[in-house]
């Protein structure tokens, strides 16, 4: 298109003026904001309209994305001359996501008398970018792991709640909680049962 060339005409006749050292023209955006752990995307870094024509990101250098809060990272731009300009940008990693509790089951039964353990109906406490959570007996955490709170009387009929509280790295809180119906026993059978089925049984254990 006829702009473009005028464009392209411009820009040579400048560099002739101006001579190569013209310095790129790179238009950095304010408050970058990375999620954790997610790979840096080159484009939020530089406002392409605002910049020279055919910019990009030739290299980064100190980025952490398993840093969470403000960084100085230092970004090598190019154009398609391979012309180069350093910027020290700051970017702001935040942590957005809670870490996932997934329960076996939502309702449980059980019998008055058994034994129960509250971790058993957990499947997994994780985070989306660290992975396994581990169980904590720290009642005052705020940080990496996860804690189990029970009201379970295993000796009493009733319906009960166990609640499962997870921290990741960065302090985000999931919970997750599930019911516990604990059923009273079965009363004993009488006694007159009980002996012929045990006389049945050792007759038949003797043949």
């Amino acid at each position: 298109s006829m702009k473009k060339i005028s464009v392209l005409a411009v820009c040579a006749m400048m560099i002739l003026v101006v001579g190569c050292s013209k310095e790129l023209k790179v238009t950095i955006k304010d408050n970058i904001e990375v999620e954790y752990g997610d790979k840096l995307d080159n484009s939020i870094l530089f406002d392409k309209e605002q910049s020279d024509e055919g910019i990009a990101v030739k290299e980064v250098k100190n980025f952490d994305a398993k840093k969470t809060g403000e960084q100085e990272i230092i970004v090598v731009f190019s154009d398609s001359d391979d012309k180069t300009k350093e910027e020290t940008i700051k970017v702001s990693v935040k942590d957005t996501k809670k870490p996932v509790i997934k329960l076996k089951k939502e309702k449980l039964e059980i019998t008055a008398g058994d034994k129960f353990d509250a971790a058993s109906n957990i499947e997994s406490v994780k985070d989306p970018v660290d992975g396994d959570i581990k169980k904590s007996e720290d009642k005052k955490l705020t940080k990496n792991g996860y804690l189990i709170t029970s009201d379970v009387n295993v000796k009493k009929a009733g319906s009960y709640t166990v609640k499962v509280t997870a921290y990741d790295v960065n302090g985000n809180k999931a919970e997750s909680s599930y019911k516990v119906t604990v059923k009273k026993k079965p009363q004993e059978q009488t006694p007159t049962q009980n002996n012929n089925q045990t006389s049945s049984n050792n007759s038949y254990s003797n043949n």
